[in-house]
């Protein structure tokens, strides 16, 4: 949220990164609660309790505030899970404690979980489609990781010693993106008959 300002290339005051996230947390709750196109840059002025030029000082236009508050929740969630990836002590650790981060984070923090899908949704977001790229932020998927380790074990088995898959490399090879629906992973793992 540090970027610089509009204003000459400055960095922000901290007046102004407290003005900026005081926005972005009212565009969370709007778009969690009302949806991303009821989420109008007057909306969010009424909300704030500041004006629409105001908004538009901080972010030019509604696109870039969804993207602004898109990036919030992404890096938040990330943040999340990430910090508790690194904290494993080995690579099974590693990977039950992504698991355990992903659904924490959705339990705990639902609205972002639902500006995620709001804005990703396709044909719902709040710019022009393409504008978010929300593939570059889907959750992997189930077979990533056990693929990632055997090829990492196969390198390894020609040195004849086991090779494990580091828990800092947890979060490189599975993104800490918003995860799949629950539909998503029972379709994955789930015969085709019953999906239909």
């Amino acid at each position: 949220m540090a970027r610089s300002s509009r204003r000459g290339g400055r960095a922000p005051t901290f007046t102004e990164q407290a003005r900026r996230r005081q926005i972005i947390e009212c565009t969370i709750d709007l778009i969690s609660t009302q949806g991303c196109p009821a989420t109008s840059l007057s909306v969010v002025a009424e909300a704030a309790g500041l004006s629409k030029a105001a908004i538009l000082y901080h972010f030019c236009s509604k696109d870039n505030l969804t993207k602004a508050t898109f990036a919030y929740v992404l890096e938040q969630f990330r943040a999340y899970v990430t910090e508790r990836v690194l904290a494993a002590s080995d690579p099974r650790a590693a990977v039950v404690a992504y698991v355990r981060a992903m659904v924490g984070y959705q339990q705990a923090n639902r609205r972002h979980v639902r500006v995620i899908t709001e804005i990703t949704r396709p044909g719902r977001g709040g710019g022009r489609a393409g504008d978010v790229h929300p593939e570059r932020h889907r959750a992997p998927h189930p077979t990533t990781l056990a693929r990632a380790q055997r090829r990492a074990n196969s390198g390894a088995r020609s040195r004849s010693r086991r090779h494990p898959l580091s828990p800092a490399g947890v979060p490189s090879i599975i993104p800490a993106g918003p995860p799949p629906t629950t539909q998503h992973v029972v379709r994955s793992m789930s015969p085709p008959s019953l999906t239909a």
